[in-house]
């Protein structure tokens, strides 16, 4: 019985909760979005047999979306047991910069469980994803949309720390999985954003990732018609303007289970086959690039990336394209921020003694922010700051100060003189999390996928193509008049790949005057974190 089964490792009952952003938490959940001309696509039930396709399908119009993860259902086995194909599933949709979100272990009916019941189905989730991920999500969605005040199930989900999250476009498409059928699922899906604009309206929208009509055939009507609209396909978190730091929960304790062989942490040598190393982040058959020795990391990632955490060293991993394995993953997760369970500060560690004079530092560099002019706190990215961006969640406290209390310093300005921001080569991974506002490029209004805006050209004098993965915002003011605008910055690098995807700017708060990437776009109220490719 699927109810029986415990993921293995620690429990994640105690870990802290605080209930962060202005997004609400528990009481009777969220239905639509809040951020006009956005529209997320949400898919419950998986991962399953068609999920990876519509990974596939939303990487070919640069679109992303929320995959509502349930734990061990419809007989499919645990998602973080690796004789199951579904925690590489998960690492897949996490690191192609789609949100993940929790639909409970089992998938039952909320309210008519005990607290206690409730409250094991949401652990034993957290702990299988922490188990594959080293995090769990903050967002869930209630399996039939049972989550009763009545029954406490609301009150429940908030004293765990939980987005409940509804939809206000219903696809049906679990009642219309056939090639005749499924008319009806897109018909409900063109009716329910008819009446609004894209510069007013935002919707939230459901479907299953389990049916095989809806991969192969509802998801793409649905990304040609938002954007034949005007709408930007964005994650649930992005649609209600909710920082990514506050999507996810650190936790502790991961353990893999298997029905074969356990997994050995002993790390793979690279083969000798291929011998350039990447110099773009990308490797494995379609580059025949090796990322060993790369400034990207060591292991190449069963989607052909570079990078050294446990999405690219772990499930999937491509050994003849660099090492494989537990020792290569980096003490701190580097693909994202992620909920700190706690607000202690910690002072800096006395093995790093080195002053960064270029804003890098931990473990690529070696290099300590205590006492630099950027800031004394180290990112989880490897970047000097003293904002929450660096000081917060992810901090290295081996390489500066960590919460933001205790950064006294404030970063430097730049000066006038400097034509670049300080990006380093010696990148700790190839960074795979989206920034939520100026990552997806929005589509021109045809129906061929991945179409770019012609608007997003960049200027030939103001930008150029990154070679080392870096990218992003030049901390020179582009005008006099911007100058005067605390933390304005402009456009420098643009990197473009097999998809035109755009740059991804990291900063602590992002706005952006549009959507369309240009040298002219004004990145205000935050802090450049990590800009890569």
């Amino acid at each position: 019985c699927d109810d029986n089964t415990v993921p293995p490792g620690t429990s994640t009952s105690t870990i802290a909760r605080p209930l962060l952003g202005s997004v609400p938490y528990g009481g009777p959940g969220i239905y639509d979005c809040t951020v006009p001309g956005t529209i997320a696509i949400t898919y419950d039930d998986g991962p399953y047999i068609y999920t990876d396709h519509v990974l596939d399908v939303l990487k070919s119009y640069n679109a992303k979306a929320t995959f509502f993860i349930t734990g061990n259902n419809n007989g499919k086995g645990e998602i973080d047991n690796t004789a199951n194909p579904w925690a590489t599933t998960i690492k897949r949709a996490y690191a192609d910069g789609h949100q993940i979100a929790s639909h409970t272990w089992t998938h039952p009916f909320l309210s008519s469980l005990t607290s206690a019941q409730r409250k094991q189905q949401m652990y034993s989730n957290e702990m299988a994803l922490r188990n594959i991920l080293g995090f769990f999500p903050t967002y869930m969605r209630p399996p039939y949309s049972d989550c009763t005040r009545a029954s406490g199930c609301e009150a429940d989900m908030k004293a765990l720390g939980y987005h409940i999250t509804y939809f206000d476009v219903d696809t049906v498409d679990y009642n219309n999985d056939s090639p005749t059928l499924i008319q009806n699922a897109k018909n409900n899906f063109a009716k329910g954003i008819a009446a609004g604009s894209s510069s007013t309206a935002d919707y939230l929208v459901i479907g299953h990732d389990i049916h095989y009509q809806t991969v192969y055939n509802l998801t793409a009507y649905m990304l040609d018609t938002l954007l034949a609209k005007g709408y930007k396909p964005v994650t649930v978190g992005e649609c209600l303007g909710d920082p990514q730091a506050n999507w996810y929960r650190s936790a502790p304790g991961s353990v893999f289970t298997s029905a074969t062989a356990t997994p050995t942490s002993t790390s793979s040598a690279a083969t000798v086959s291929p011998t350039r190393a990447s110099t773009d982040g990308t490797c494995g058959g379609a580059t025949a690039y090796t990322c060993f020795g790369s400034s990207f990391g060591n292991c190449c990632s069963a989607n052909g990336k570079c990078g050294s955490t446990d999405v690219y060293c772990g499930v999937g991993c491509q050994a003849t394209f660099g090492t494989c394995g537990s020792s290569n993953v980096s003490d701190s997760l580097s693909t994202s921020t992620i909920i700190s369970s706690s607000s202690t500060s910690i002072a800096p560690s006395a093995s790093a003694t080195i002053i960064s004079s270029d804003a890098t530092c931990g473990g690529t560099t070696g290099l300590t922010c205590f006492g630099s002019t950027f800031g004394n706190c180290c990112s989880v990215n490897g970047w000097c700051g003293s904002t929450v961006a660096y000081c917060g969640a992810g901090c290295q406290a081996g390489f500066g100060t960590c919460n933001p209390a205790s950064s006294a310093a404030a970063p430097a300005s730049p000066s006038t003189s400097t034509s670049q921001a300080v990006v380093s080569s010696a990148v700790v991974s190839s960074t795979v999390v989206v920034s939520s506002s100026a990552s997806s490029t929005r589509a021109a209004t045809s129906s061929t996928p991945a179409a770019v805006s012609s608007s997003a050209a960049p200027s030939a004098s103001a930008l150029k193509v990154s070679t080392d993965a870096t990218c992003g915002v030049d901390l020179q003011p582009a005008t006099a008049a911007q100058a005067a605008k605390p933390g304005s910055a402009h456009a420098h690098n643009l990197c473009l790949d097999g998809q035109s995807n755009p740059c991804s700017i990291f900063l602590a708060s992002l706005y952006v005057q549009d959507d369309e990437p240009s040298s002219n776009d004004i990145y205000e109220l935050g802090e450049a974190v990590d800009n890569h490719c």
